[in-house]
């Protein structure tokens, strides 16, 4: 008789192999000190994400505000490097974290999943985030030693490159996993990320997310660039990043990679759809959280500035 497989887990399973059945790459514990010292450096940290929700900065670092109870966090990465052969054609690129299903839903699931399997959380309160809460994901991966802030302010793990999920935990006990001690790795000399992108929204100091393609094809303010063939996201910092060359292999990916339909948009598609016709499309992408409107705007801009050709990578 074949068992699914998390029911071989036994008790007092390590949290790694908990984490790996359930298809999350990496887990740890945050640092809380040093989560709470980053609040009057969080611009030289780089979320950019910081224009899509509250502005105030302490905010991403303040975990009692989120939740008071809060007296650990763990920090968990999924990986959903991907490649895509392009299709020639009239089309708009979309970035590799929103090609399948909707990372916020199935990441929250693995999380969740792991709690209910891992010994070391039995009996304690826990709540999971997903890209949905003022705190910085990227902050809470940082100060629990999954990674280090590339010029392209993103998180790096040296295994497990850039493209990678964060979702978060938060406990009202201290849970027993270690902090990891922190990445040696860093960007170095390395400025293979200011170069690829071609508005100049990354640099040296600092991110203006207002020049930012992916940040310019889903908020609602964003100024009228050209962004490259993209219509939804941007992967050209991350492409070009020495980490993510080649692309890690993650162990449990295949949800998120979609297929060429949901990686290029037919432009004609795109503009003529109905929302019917997009809602079942995309309903369960991270796609439609701006809805189809968004993504038609985007392909009128695209069919403006390159004549809806693809994107070059």
């Amino acid at each position: 008789m074949n068992l699914p497989k998390w029911l071989l887990i036994m008790n007092g399973s390590s949290y790694e192999t908990v984490a790996q059945l359930c298809g999350i790459d990496q887990v740890a514990k945050c640092d809380l000190g040093l989560l709470r010292s980053l609040s009057s450096h969080f611009e030289d940290l780089g979320d950019g994400q910081i224009a899509f929700s509250d502005k105030r900065p302490a905010l991403k670092t303040d975990y009692l505000a989120l939740w008071p109870n809060a007296k650990s966090i763990a920090a968990f990465l999924v990986s959903y490097g991907s490649e895509m052969p392009r299709p020639l054609g009239n089309f708009g690129q979309v970035a590799r974290f929103a090609r399948g299903e909707d990372y916020h839903i199935v990441v929250k699931e693995r999380i969740s999943k792991f709690l209910s399997l891992w010994d070391g959380a039995k009996g304690i309160d826990a709540k999971i985030f997903v890209d949905t809460s003022p705190l910085s994901e990227r902050a809470v991966a940082y100060s629990a030693g999954s990674g280090f802030i590339g010029k392209n302010r993103m998180l790096i793990n040296e295994k497990l490159g850039s493209f990678c999920y964060i979702g978060i935990a938060l406990f009202d006990a201290d849970i027993n996993m270690p902090i990891l001690d922190p990445s040696r790795a860093s960007c170095m000399d390395c400025c293979n990320c200011l170069k690829a992108c071609p508005t100049g929204a990354l640099g040296q100091a600092h991110l203006d997310y207002k020049k930012c393609i992916s940040y310019a094809t889903q908020a609602l303010d964003a100024d009228n660039i050209d962004t490259q063939g993209y219509i939804w996201g941007c992967d050209l910092c991350n492409l070009a990043c020495p980490y993510n060359n080649p692309l890690p292999l993650a162990q449990d990916n295949s949800v998120f990679i979609g297929s060429v339909d949901s990686a290029f948009l037919d432009i004609e598609w795109v503009l003529n759809a109905s929302k019917e016709e997009f809602d079942s499309r995309f309903g369960n992408t991270a796609l439609a959280w701006r809805g189809l409107g968004q993504l038609q705007a985007n392909a009128k801009r695209i069919a403006k500035n390159t004549g809806g050709f693809a994107s070059k990578s």
